[in-house]
């Protein structure tokens, strides 16, 4: 079984990107861009008070760019999320899983943060080699993916990822050629007041794809390469199926942490059992002993006296170091008296 990997050595740590309450939409976007991250705290008074990200900016109402001016604090997220330094990565994942969020603030041993952990982070250090190698692309390739088309606004996509939980939408061009519009993309859309245009002209290209077939390995290898988050899945016709990032490998590494801990609760509980037998096989010898036998504790306490001991003997207990004696013995003592 893997050895336990505290988040706090995986952890996007430093110096945490924090703005005022009053901070603007468009600045706070425009400092996460700048620093390529997915999320920024809002912090008033040294407290860390909300959490804007990436996924939240896709609820933002794209129409008017004028919005964007209004405070951060307006559409943050609170209160944030977080977890102990010390937890694991693989109870991480499945608290990440389990709350719906993606990013949870990390905090030492007196409840400071110190850093923040995303999805991204466990996928890239939860240790997922073996898994990944074995497994092929389409196995975690969970539905199809969000398709627009090319003319559709900035603000009707947005809605539409949104409405879907989609962190990328594939874009259909009038040329037949497939891009992708991702939810960092919104963001830069947001520092730059972008209008509300067609995301034919917004979209990114290429649109970088992956073998249905493919291993796991070479579609992570791919990501981190080419320093994306997302690969269109593609089958023997080239045709898009999917798309497949972070997230999807994620899964894997929650079934992993379970299978692990699943894993060591049989071992606990075959180490368990076997002490009870050999518990049960002790007791059988000693009660079957035709010698008399007194078990006593450290404070010289009588704790058992098996049946051939009769209880009258068992006087000589209050003796310091005493812990036990025979029939033999007492039978002689009773001779001797007689």
């Amino acid at each position: 079984m893997a050895q336990p990997l505290p988040i706090s050595r995986i952890m996007h740590s430093g110096l945490l990107l924090q703005c005022s309450p009053e901070t603007s939409i468009a600045d706070a976007a425009a400092r996460m861009s700048e620093n390529s991250v997915s999320s920024i705290l809002i912090s008033e008074q040294k407290q860390v008070i909300g959490i804007w990200t990436e996924h939240d900016a896709l609820a933002l109402d794209f129409t008017d760019p004028d919005r964007f001016n209004r405070p951060v604090s307006s559409v943050m997220s609170s209160p944030v999320l977080s977890l102990p330094g010390t937890m694991n990565a693989g109870q991480a994942a499945i608290r990440l899983r389990n709350s719906g969020k993606r990013h949870f603030l990390v905090t030492d041993e007196d409840g400071l943060p110190v850093g923040i952990l995303s999805q991204t982070d466990l996928a890239l250090n939860q240790g997922l080699e073996p898994y990944l190698r074995l497994r092929e692309v389409d196995a975690v390739v969970a539905r199809p993916p969000l398709l627009v088309s090319g003319t559709q606004s900035l603000a009707e996509v947005a809605s539409q990822m949104h409405q879907h939980h989609a962190d990328a939408a594939v874009v259909d061009c009038r040329d037949g050629e497939l891009r992708i519009l991702t939810e960092r993309n919104m963001v830069r859309f947001i520092a730059r007041h972008t209008s509300n245009t067609p995301v034919s002209e917004l979209a990114t290209r290429p649109l970088l794809t992956v073998n249905e077939d493919d291993p796991l390995i070479h579609a992570r290898d791919l990501l981190i390469d080419h320093r994306i988050r997302h690969l269109a899945v593609v089958n023997l016709h080239g045709e898009v199926t999917g798309l497949i990032g972070y997230q999807d490998m994620l899964a894997g590494a929650e079934q992993m942490y379970l299978d692990d801990l699943r894993q060591a609760l049989e071992q606990r509980d075959q180490a368990l059992a076997k002490s009870r037998r050999t518990l049960q096989l002790a007791e059988r010898v000693i009660e079957s002993s035709f010698e008399g036998i007194m078990v006593t504790d450290k404070d010289v306490r009588i704790e058992f006296v098996n049946p051939p001991l009769p209880m009258t003997t068992a006087r000589p207990h209050t003796m310091p170091g005493y812990s036990r004696t025979s029939t033999r013995t007492a039978r002689t003592k009773n001779r001797s008296a007689s």
